[in-house]
């Protein structure tokens, strides 16, 4: 459930910023960072019965950049929301799934 913080409300799973049209920052303990579209993410994380929660994310996710230079698995630092372009593209969700998710939030 989203938190407030001086009266706005600030997202903490991936859906929630996807609902809100806001993008994901994922961030490693390098500096390297990746902005995805939150409907790519969200629908990435549904697909694998993974939890979009930004805290379990950083327990998920591996930086792949880190990977491929040999550091090994790298975990991310942060997961935010942003209001950035994405700089990688996931495959968004079909229509039908994403109204079929936003009718069991609202219900």
């Amino acid at each position: 459930m989203s938190r407030y913080v001086d009266d706005l409300r600030v997202p903490t799973c991936v859906f929630e910023a996807a609902a809100w049209q806001e993008t994901v920052k994922i961030t490693c303990p390098h500096g390297h960072s990746v902005v995805h579209d939150a409907h790519g993410l969200w629908w990435w994380c549904y697909r694998r019965r993974v939890s979009d929660n930004f805290l379990d994310l950083c327990r998920t996710l591996a930086c792949s950049q880190c990977k491929d230079a040999g550091k090994g698995v790298v975990r991310p630092a942060s997961v935010a929301r942003s209001r950035e372009k994405p700089t990688a593209e996931l495959p968004l969700p079909p229509e039908r799934e994403w109204k079929r998710a936003l009718r069991r939030i609202r219900s």
